[in-house]
This record gives structure tokens, C-alpha cells and sequence, in this order.
């Protein structure tokens, strides 16, 4: 009887524990948009590791939103697949892509080094690893290699043990929230991406009420577009539900927002408390004292808010954050200060970047040869060739 009870607990499925760390290492597409034949981008630093932050250049139309929108696909079907993906060409089944990512995870409170491959689209074979650019020292530490396939109009996705533990894992993470700004402690991987596509619109104030903001549930993918088509999700409803909350949120959201978003030295603006009559946060024009509503900031001004509040907000222990065209709506100067922010956020917290850019000036500003303390820089300039 004690050797039968042995064999069934040796049986027993793996239990992922935590997910201490969660990097891409490399993406891989083929029949997807413009990419015919196998395309490969790897997120890895001039010294072979994973990187951090990310530039992706090319001239237009040469698929640079099409890799980011890819990378969301994969990153949505962690959680509640249903058969559908959100990349037309994998969603049809004629095209393939492929995630790599490198994850520390506890198996039965046992450390792995796991290398797991995020397939999307048709049946194929996922391609291994050994073209990547990562350094051998990192390869040789990977314990564990696993698959998970998620096919279009199959809700099953298709995965070994360890791979299904791993989907386990992420949806029992399922409407966790976050109890502080830059909320590291849920080690929940997550993808924060904001498309080209983005605009701020003013939010419907007639449907002003404090509503908790349903974005704030946890899904491993976040996706940051028009700002303001309705209240409940939009920036004013979180500032709004921040500052009900009375938890010193909105005070470090006041903090980061002065250091960080409005920060022009001959026109310093901050962040001020809501007016409780009119449910509105403020803006305070330091020279003049006068207050104004957000939808009276500049458009770049409101830009600038809505990606660092919104990363700050939703950031996990292993954050991905993807821009399509950073120097969006911004005033060159404005583009390069987002940028410091994004090399701080990532040389200092558990936050990898990759970013598309049309801009010289950010290019340089980026300074792919040059090192910095705490980023591992990684980029790729597609060129006709390629495609």
C-alpha cells in the first residue's frame, strides 16, 4: 500500500509557486503581415543577455507595429484563450509566431531555470533555441524547456505538464489588483502595451462617478489605446479612484507626475488634489496658481501622463512595457525626457522596454554602444532585405 501511495504522489502534476522572473529573449514570425518568410528578433544585450530596453527602427511600413501587436497576441492568450487571437494572420491560422521567454520560476518550492516557448498560429514545430543570441553561461543554466501552442478555433491550448502548470499559474492570478503604485510584489507577468493608435480624448463627464476602473484586474496583457472614449477607464476615473482610496497612491502618483510628466522649468506644473464638487483632479500652474482640469493640458502633456501613470498603476514583479512610435504627439524635447524616465524605470525596477522609433534624435539619445548602469541594451533596424 506505501509503494502505491509513493508512485501516485511522484505523479502528481508540477505546481508553479512563483514566477520570479519572466524576460523575452527572442520573437519569431512567419506568414504574418509583411514577414513571408521566418523573421527573428532577438531581445538580447550586446553581451548576450536578456535585454531591458529595446529600440526597433526601420523606415514605415516595414512592420514594426506588426512585431508589437504579435508580441501582445502571444501575451493575451495566457489567460482565458478561447480560440480567437488578436493577429489577424495567426487568427487565420496561416501564420506562425513564437515568444521565447527565459523565467526563474519555484517548482514545489524547488528553483528552475526555465525556458518556455509561446507558440501562436498553425500546427507547426517550434523552433529551438540555439539560434538565439543569448550567452552560453545563460543557456547552460536552463534546467527545463517547455512549449505551449495556442492554435486558432481550438480553446485547448496545447502544452506539457510544466507548460499547463504555467497557465495554472497565470490564471489564478486572475483580478489580483495592486495594493501600492509600482506594485512589484504580484509576481505576475504582464504585457502593458500602448499602439500607435492611442489618443486622448476628453473623457464623458457626465458619467463623472468614482468607479473602480476595471482595468485594475490582472491580465497579462494591458492594452492602452484612445483615453477618454468612457469614463470608467479612463485616466481621470483612476486618478479619481486613487485619491478615494486614501492610501498614499495618489500622493506618489503627485510625486511622480511632478518629477517626471510636467517638469518644464519656465512652466512647472503638478499634480493637485480633486475638486470634490466637480469629481475632477486638477493641475496647478506653478508661476500662476491657477487650476485647470487634465483635459487643459497639451496634448503631449496628457501623452506623457497616460504612459508613465499607466505603468506605474498596472506594473508587476515582471513587467513588459511595449510603445509603438514613442515620439508620439510629442514635442522633441518631450520625447527624449520620456525616454530617461523609461531607462530609469527599467535600470531600476523590474521593467523591460522595447519601443518603436521613426526619430534620429531619440536613436541617438538611446546610445545603443554606450553602457549605463543598470540597462541592457538591445536593438534591431529591419531592413528591406529581411522581408
Amino acid at each position: 500500500m506505501a509503494s502505491n501511495v509513493e508512485v501516485a504522489l511522484t505523479t502528481l502534476p508540477p505546481v508553479i509557486d512563483r514566477i520570479v522572473r519572466f524576460l523575452p529573449v527572442r520573437l519569431l514570425v512567419s506568414d504574418v503581415g509583411l514577414f513571408k518568410e521566418p523573421f527573428s528578433l532577438d531581445f538580447v544585450s550586446q553581451d548576450g543577455s536578456p535585454s531591458n530596453i529595446f529600440l526597433l527602427a526601420s523606415p514605415n511600413g516595414l512592420g514594426k507595429t506588426t512585431l508589437l501587436e504579435t508580441c501582445a497576441s502571444i501575451f493575451e492568450c495566457l489567460v482565458d484563450f478561447n480560440g480567437v487571437i488578436r493577429q489577424e494572420n495567426l487568427n487565420s491560422g496561416r501564420g506562425f509566431a513564437q515568444l521565447d521567454i527565459v523565467a526563474d520560476v519555484e517548482i514545489d518550492d524547488r528553483p528552475v531555470s526555465l525556458g518556455l516557448s509561446l507558440c501562436c498560429g498553425r500546427s507547426t514545430v517550434a523552433q529551438n533555441w540555439n539560434k538565439i543570441g543569448l550567452n552560453q553561461d545563460l543557456i547552460a543554466s536552463i534546467e527545463e524547456y517547455s512549449i505551449i501552442h495556442f492554435r486558432p478555433g481550438i480553446s485547448n491550448a496545447s502544452a506539457d505538464e510544466l507548460g499547463r502548470a504555467v497557465l495554472r499559474y497565470f490564471g489564478a492570478g486572475v483580478d489580483q489588483q495592486p495594493s501600492r503604485l509600482y506594485d512589484d510584489d504580484r509576481l505576475l507577468p504582464t504585457m502593458l502595451f500602448f499602439p500607435a493608435t492611442r489618443r486622448i480624448i476628453r473623457p464623458p463627464f457626465g458619467e463623472r462617478a468614482i468607479i473602480p476602473p476595471p482595468d485594475l484586474r490582472y491580465r497579462p496583457l494591458q492594452v492602452f489605446e484612445d483615453d477618454g472614449t468612457e469614463w470608467s477607464t479612463s485616466l481621470t476615473n483612476l486618478l479619481l479612484w486613487t485619491y478615494w482610496l486614501n492610501d498614499g497612491r495618489y500622493r506618489d502618483l503627485q510625486a511622480l507626475v511632478e518629477q517626471s510628466v510636467l517638469t518644464d522649468k519656465d512652466k512647472m506644473k503638478s499634480l493637485d488634489e480633486i475638486n470634490r464638487s466637480t469629481l475632477l483632479p486638477r493641475i496647478r500652474e506653478h508661476a500662476t496658481g491657477r487650476l485647470h482640469h487634465l483635459d487643459q493640458l497639451s496634448h503631449g502633456e496628457r501623452s506623457r501622463l497616460q504612459v508613465l501613470v499607466r505603468i506605474a498603476m498596472h506594473m508587476t514583479g515582471s513587467t513588459f512595457v511595449s510603445i509603438d512610435e514613442l515620439e508620439l504627439h510629442l514635442h522633441p524635447n518631450w520625447s527624449l525626457r520620456l525616454l530617461r524616465t523609461l531607462k530609469y524605470m527599467a535600470a531600476t525596477r523590474p521593467v523591460s522596454v522595447i519601443f518603436t522609433t521613426h526619430s534620429p534624435e531619440i536613436i541617438r539619445a538611446f546610445a545603443h554602444e554606450e553602457p549605463e548602469e543598470g540597462l541592457r541594451k538591445g536593438g534591431h533596424l529591419i531592413e528591406y532585405e529581411e522581408l
